[in-house]
């Protein structure tokens, strides 16, 4: 119990960093657009091709990638934790962490491209609007959950067994022979 309890903690804190890292990168490529101000307070934006779209689709591959090299990680690296709990745990932790680095992504895109004051604008004048890149669907936190559940089977179906009388591998009968576990 205490062998899983800190593998789980430790792929918590590797996971945490993991993805704000990449919250960070996907806040630095936030898509944006130069509008003009015109009559009434409203923006004229040029629209660009879809940035919204590919923005959303970056995050969540990027996080389905993430969090299937986080599994095939941690099965390599805690032999000891390996099993469906923790199969179970790194799917939480990727939809977790998608959501997180959303949010830090967002945040960073917020605060380096300010909603000017009102007060300052005049028509005519050129603004820095963000897009709005939503998680939305469910598929946003499912794709990159399913993922790491799925990268941490594959290794536990290709994984060789383990030697006779070791945990989790086939025990050795009275007579020493490998029986079945």
């Amino acid at each position: 119990m205490r062998v899983a309890l800190g593998a789980a903690s430790g792929t918590l804190a590797v996971s945490a960093l993991l993805f704000s890292s990449a919250g960070v990168l996907w806040g630095l490529s936030y898509p944006r657009y130069r509008g003009t101000l015109v009559e009434g307070g409203a923006v004229a934006v040029d629209t660009g091709h879809n940035q919204e779209f590919h923005s959303w689709l970056w995050l969540v591959l990027g996080a389905g990638l993430l969090a299937s090299v986080l599994s095939i990680a941690v099965f390599v690296r805690s032999e000891r934790s390996r099993g469906v709990a923790m199969q179970v745990w790194l799917g939480l932790l990727a939809g977790g962490g998608t959501a997180y680095a959303h949010a830090a992504g967002l945040s960073l895109a917020r605060w380096r491209v300010p909603v000017p004051d009102p007060a300052t604008l005049h028509p005519g004048d050129e603004v820095d609007v963000l897009a709005t890149v939503g998680l939305g669907t469910p598929i946003s936190f499912l794709f990159p959950a399913f993922a790491a559940m799925l990268a941490y089977w594959s290794c536990m179906v290709v994984a060789p067994r383990s030697a006779p009388g070791a945990p989790g591998g086939p025990r050795a009968d009275a007579a020493g022979k490998p029986g079945e576990s």
